[in-house]
């Protein structure tokens, strides 16, 4: 299953493509073009395979779809890859003062174990959500 989104940014919609020249547009390989037929791209007809640009555009957001969004007591987990809770709801936050946005709050780090497989997991967030973050988790210093 390709978890890889193609950048179908790169692609117009009534333009056909064949594999060289879709590989060419989204600079990767045939094999990844290939990789993306066997996983579920339409192609106009089975002996040259010319796609469309419009059943790219279809294809990536049907694998964006596949991916689970976390909810927001939740972290995503890279091995497991799946939106997982925290373990005892023990993180740790990182401040990065120096990426603020328009609103003039700055970016955050949130580090805790997955409660599956005891690797660490990691989330951004803003400062404005400390005080929702500080009610739902215990933070602590470092990680264990």
């Amino acid at each position: 299953m390709i978890r890889k989104v193609p950048n179908s940014n790169l692609v117009i919609n009534n333009h056909i493509y064949t594999r060289q020249e879709l590989a060419d547009t989204l600079k990767c390989s045939r094999q990844r073009v290939s990789a993306y037929i066997r996983d579920g791209l339409e192609c106009l007809d089975e002996l040259f395979q010319h796609i469309w640009g419009k059943d790219l555009k279809r294809y990536a957001e049907q694998v964006r779809m596949r991916t689970p969004k976390a909810k927001a007591d939740e972290f995503y987990c890279k091995r497991c890859q799946m939106p997982v809770k925290v373990l005892n709801n023990i993180i740790k936050i990182q401040e990065y003062t120096e990426q603020v946005n328009k609103s003039g709050h700055y970016k955050l780090l949130l580090k805790g174990k997955c409660q599956n497989c005891d690797s660490i997991c990691v989330k951004f967030s803003w400062s404005n959500h400390l005080p929702e973050l500080k009610e739902k988790f215990q933070v602590v210093e470092n990680l264990n």
